[in-house]
């Protein structure tokens, strides 16, 4: 499976090695009587252009653009994304537009959905039952150096 998600990636980001490809999507279903949905097996499948939009996307000319104030909150554990290259990639676009107000962090524990996990894995998702204990206090004090009225203390007791 891992030569075809090679492939899958190959073809998905340079047009080249649909032969590749598909012998090896030809492969898996002669194994399994079908393959995932996510291997689609014609080339004009609209699942290429979801691939290519979600994977090969650089946010950095969107995030230098942006004039609101961000937080930005990664997970150490996250398995989806790496946590410090996106953070040094975040920072380093949002300083390149001259952003005026950003908050990137990294929560410690956390997963891609901000989980207390203790492995960042996809499949341990099922069994994480709260958000980090960092995740509420990191948000709540974040906004009340925003917004007026809101008390920076209360961010411990907020409900997350």
């Amino acid at each position: 499976v891992l030569g075809l998600m090679r492939a899958q990636h190959e073809f998905a980001r340079t047009g080249n090695g649909w032969n590749d490809y598909l012998e090896r999507r030809t492969a898996i279903v002669a194994k399994m009587g079908r393959a995932p949905d996510n291997f689609p097996a014609t080339p004009g499948h609209s699942y290429w252009q979801f691939m290519r939009r979600l994977f090969f996307y650089d946010p950095a000319a969107t995030l230098e653009q942006l004039r609101v104030p961000i937080l930005a909150i990664l997970g150490e554990l996250d398995n989806n994304i790496l946590a410090d290259k996106n953070a040094a990639a975040w920072r380093t676009a949002l300083q390149a537009g001259g952003h005026p107000d950003f908050t990137v962090t990294i929560l410690p524990k956390a997963n891609h959905l901000q989980l207390e996990a203790t492995r960042g894995t996809n499949a341990e998702i099922a069994s994480l039952r709260r958000f980090v204990p960092a995740y509420s206090a990191t948000v709540h004090q974040w906004l009340a150096k925003r917004l007026r009225g809101l008390d920076s203390s209360a961010g411990s007791r907020s409900a997350f």
